[in-house]
């Protein structure tokens, strides 16, 4: 991947230390020991619909198989206070030429709209920016997700895109929404995990 010479980093400036982890929650990569629980979290009811498979139930095999294919980085969270796996955080379509790559994530339902599982989203985005020369970080969320991270919208992340209606959920149309994340803001401390 070329670096754009704008977001060349002098060696002198090069902070190798890359945070993993904060005051709720810590990344790593997902190892053969965590498929087990990320395969519970992505079949429990109270999530399946909001994420990759929209409520299908794969085989174990299937699921898997699925954390290799199509991925580039995948990071297991873990509470801090538990060292229990509470959430999944992947990145995918990476773009080399215009720099950008997407993301999603997958919690468990009892972090949910409590508003701390955003830290662990921003500790992937900093990783991400901080491993890769990428400009911007896309996440598609369908719209009766956005309740879950609407406090983020212009501060975290902005809406980019719109497909109007693309969604069927509970017996009615959604519109599927592309969030950017963008480096220099994240960078720069707007968007940075504590």
């Amino acid at each position: 991947m070329t670096v754009a010479p704008e977001l060349a980093i002098e060696s002198e400036e090069l902070d190798l230390t890359i945070p993993m982890s904060g005051r709720f929650f810590r990344i790593r990569p997902v190892e053969p020991r965590d498929v087990d629980a990320l395969y519970e979290i992505a079949l429990n009811p109270e999530v399946s619909y909001r994420w990759r498979y929209r409520g299908f139930h794969p085989t174990r095999e299937k699921f898997e198989a699925d954390l290799k294919a199509f991925i580039f980085c995948a990071m297991t969270v873990t509470s801090v206070k538990t060292d229990e796996v509470v959430g999944l955080l992947i990145s995918y379509y990476q773009d080399p030429r215009n720099m950008h790559a997407y993301f999603g994530s997958l919690f468990d339902p009892k972090y949910l709209k409590r508003g701390v599982s955003i830290e662990a989203v921003l500790l992937f985005c900093n990783y991400l920016f901080s491993t890769w020369p990428f400009r911007k970080l896309y996440m598609e969320i369908s719209e009766f997700n956005i309740e879950l991270i609407g406090s983020g919208k212009g501060r975290n992340f902005e809406v980019e895109g719109r497909l109007k209606d693309h969604e069927f959920y509970k017996g009615r149309y959604w519109d599927k929404l592309t969030l950017a994340v963008y480096r220099p803001e994240h960078l720069g401390g707007a968007a940075r995990p504590a």
